[in-house]
């Protein structure tokens, strides 16, 4: 048995509709061979349509959904109702984005305006309005230990400033487009045809690189100001996490610890996976997609946020190991034989639900050092020359962010490895955004390719749509740790 598994849902109908009206001529192709076999006359123009019928669903399956991947995840949007396979409850999720993350004065508990976490709660339990200046005087809705880390004072939020020096950068682009038009116009003309010719090229290029040159150094100033006020958070975490109770600190600090150790052959699947999607959405100039390349780099995944889930509710003597399992009629089956045969106490186990919001943000700065410190890929276009010859393109993919929400059910048992099953599920597709560097990972990211950047980042979205809630992995965590996982 391996120790991966992928559940689906199981409610819902594995044909696709597109392929359902192609089971009649089946059937009636069926029909047809009884009747001949009966002695029946079946008129020779029907027998051939049945045939083509028949031969029409089979190329129709051959060729797979029609639908790219990557269509059906820009078009999965908004919330949506479905199951949780770990609490087994419908549930509420949407797809995860950046800017529905609360803003820094909704965080900072000594901001004046106040936040969720600042407001009291009321005897109906539903948040209370209360005067700007009482609000930097509470703590939390329910008073916490004063060394709380959300109770410590967060990273300061974007210069003013920085506004009037990212609208200067665009009055320069004007500019500079403006002067060349002066400049043209004044100088252009005269000196011939050539000479006209010449100056207008030379003073469109220039313009063209000037105006290039600044709207690129406005984004870099943009994604490194974001960069610093994320590392700035991380430094926040890591300061308060040896003397700081209720946080997650010390997980990240884990995480952080073994990060780095994880081979990053455990990573193959995840790209197999990515490498697919992307195959299946490649656009007609390009001939085949493959991923020559993966890191994990040293920067880890930090958890923001963790929060345990209750059991089944109104349910106390619950078959544990049935739910555990999603209650199939097998595995009711073999519960039961094992109940009488003495052995339910071994078998049935326990179980803890989380549900924890992680993010990724890569390190400040742009040099090759630290491109190599985070999450990245190295994928090769082959772009096709009348079937003959195939040119491959190398770009370096960088992940910039991620955003996301993953709930955990954990089965313990009372035998080591004291952990069988681990079973997760997205609460919606995570938010991912990439940066796309061409050729060689060496040179400086003055392009960004946006284009690529958006192909990968729908590539990768529809891969971890497969996650997504009502569907589900589990892993074996008791098999990976033994032998029998080995070999």
């Amino acid at each position: 048995m391996s120790p991966f598994s992928y559940d689906s849902n199981k409610d819902l109908p594995r044909t696709p509709p597109d392929e359902e009206p192609a089971q009649a001529p089946n059937k009636a192709g069926a029909d047809h061979m009884d009747a001949a076999h009966s002695g029946e006359g079946v008129p020779v123009g029907e027998e051939d349509e049945v045939k083509k019928s028949e031969k029409q669903a089979v190329m129709d399956r051959m060729q797979g959904p029609k639908e790219k991947p990557t269509d059906k995840v820009a078009k999965k949007r908004g919330n949506r109702t479905v199951k949780d396979p770990t609490t087994g409850q419908m549930v509420t999720i949407k797809d995860a984005d950046f800017k529905d993350y609360p803003s820094q004065s909704e965080l900072d508990p000594m901001s004046e305006e106040g936040g969720p976490a600042t407001q009291p709660i009321n005897e109906h339990g539903a948040k209370s309005h209360i005067p700007k200046q009482l609000r930097s005087s509470k703590t939390a809705p329910n008073p916490a230990r004063p060394g709380n880390i959300s109770l410590q004072p967060y990273p300061p939020s974007t210069p003013p400033h920085m506004g009037t020096v990212l609208a200067k950068l665009d009055h320069l682009q004007i500019a500079i487009v403006v002067s060349s038009i002066i400049l043209w116009f004044f100088t252009a003309f005269g000196g011939g045809f050539f000479g006209f010719c010449f100056r207008s090229t030379l003073i469109g290029a220039s313009a063209f690189g000037l105006t290039t040159l600044a709207s690129l150094s406005q984004r870099s100033l943009e994604k490194e100001i974001e960069r610093v006020r994320l590392d700035m958070h991380r430094q926040r975490g890591e300061k308060f996490s040896p003397p700081t109770p209720e946080s997650v600190e010390w997980l990240n600090a884990f995480i952080k610890t073994i990060w780095g150790l994880v081979n990053p052959e455990m990573f193959v699947s995840v790209a197999d996976m990515i490498e697919d999607v992307m195959q299946q959405s490649l656009p007609g100039f390009v001939d085949a997609v493959r991923i020559s390349d993966i890191g994990q780099g040293t920067n880890p995944l930090r958890i923001v946020s963790m929060r345990a889930l209750p059991d089944q509710p109104g349910d106390k003597e619950y078959p544990r190991e049935e739910w555990i399992d999603q209650g199939t009629n097998e595995l009711m089956e073999r519960a039961e034989s094992e109940r009488k045969a003495g052995r339910d106490a071994d078998q049935a186990g326990d179980y803890v639900n989380f549900e924890v919001a992680f993010a990724y943000s890569a390190l400040p700065g742009q040099g090759g050092d630290l491109r190599s410190k985070n999450i990245h890929l190295l994928i090769e276009f082959f772009l096709g020359l009348y079937d003959w010859l195939h040119i491959p393109i190398p770009i370096w993919i960088q992940v910039e962010g991620i955003v996301g929400t993953v709930r955990l059910r954990i089965q313990f048992i009372p035998e080591p490895p004291f952990v069988r099953n681990l079973t997760f599920t997205l609460m919606g597709v995570p938010g991912i955004e990439v940066s796309a560097i061409p050729m060689s990972k060496v040179l400086p990211n003055v392009l960004d390719l946006p284009l690529i950047a958006r192909f990968v980042k729908m590539a990768i979205a529809a891969g971890t749509a497969e996650l997504v809630a009502p569907k589900s992995m589990t892993l074996n965590i008791q098999e990976m740790m033994s032998g029998a996982a080995i070999g």
